[in-house]
C-alpha cells in the first residue's frame, strides 16, 4: 500500500481529533444549512441532488465553485471531496442505513434499484426522470438507493437491511459497477438475495452512463 505520508517525518501519524456529541450535532446542523448546487462535472442537476438532500461546500474565494458534497444518512453525513477521491463522515454513516432510503420508500414503488455509490444512485434517478419526461410516468419517482460502504461490504450491508427491504419492495435490481470488484460484489449479494436481478450497463457505472 502506498504511504500517503511520504512528505512527513519518519514515524508520522495523523492526529486523531475526538469530538463531543454536542460538537458533532452542531456540525451536522450547520451542514443542513448549506446550499445545494448542480455538479456539471458529473452532469448532475440541482433538482436531482435536492431530491436526495445533498449539500454542497463551495470555494471561499468565489463562493460558487463546488469543492465537496455531503451525502445525508440517518445519523450524519458522508463527505466527499470533488477534486480527489477522499471521504470522511460527520456523525455516523456506518449504521445509517442505505443512502436514499426514505425517498425510496416514499415513492410507493415495489422495485428497488441498488447502486454501489451515492453519485450513481443520484445519476440513475436522474436518468429515469429524464427518460420519463413527457410520458404518463413523468411524475413517478423511481426507488433508488446506494449501499453505504462500497462494493466490498455490499453483501454484509444488504444482509443487515434485507428484512426492511423485503417489507417494502417485491423486486430488487443490483446496478453495480461493471468492474471486477462490482462483479464480485454481485456474486456475493446473489448468495443472500438469489432472486435479485442484475443490470448490465454500457459504461462502468450509472454516473458514467449519464
Amino acid at each position: 500500500v502506498e504511504n500517503p505520508y511520504l512528505d512527513k517525518p519518519e514515524g508520522y501519524k495523523p492526529q486523531v481529533i475526538f469530538k463531543s456529541p454536542e460538537q458533532i450535532a452542531a456540525e451536522i446542523a450547520e451542514v443542513a444549512t448549506y446550499q445545494t448546487l448542480a455538479l456539471p462535472s458529473r452532469h448532475l442537476k440541482k433538482e436531482s441532488l435536492d431530491y436526495f438532500k445533498v449539500k454542497t461546500a463551495v470555494s471561499e474565494y468565489d463562493g460558487i465553485t463546488p469543492l465537496a458534497v455531503y451525502f445525508p444518512y440517518s445519523q450524519g453525513y458522508k463527505v466527499r471531496l470533488l477534486e480527489e477521491k477522499r471521504m470522511w463522515a460527520i456523525g455516523s454513516v456506518k449504521d445509517g442505513g442505505l443512502f436514499g432510503w426514505d425517498q425510496a420508500v416514499n415513492t410507493g414503488g415495489k422495485k428497488l434499484f441498488i447502486t454501489e455509490g451515492e453519485f450513481d444512485a443520484i445519476a440513475l434517478y436522474q436518468i429515469f426522470k429524464d427518460h420519463n419526461k413527457g410520458t404518463q410516468y413523468a411524475d413517478f419517482n423511481p426507488a433508488v438507493v446506494s449501499i453505504p460502504n462500497g462494493a466490498s461490504a455490499a453483501d454484509r450491508d444488504l444482509l443487515k437491511y434485507l428484512p426492511l427491504i423485503r417489507q417494502h419492495f417485491k423486486e430488487i435490481v443490483l446496478v453495480f459497477d461493471q468492474d471486477e470488484p462490482g462483479k464480485k460484489a454481485v456474486d456475493n449479494v446473489l448468495k443472500i438475495i438469489p432472486d435479485a436481478l442484475t443490470a448490465v450497463l454500457p459504461e462502468k457505472d450509472a454516473n458514467e452512463c449519464l
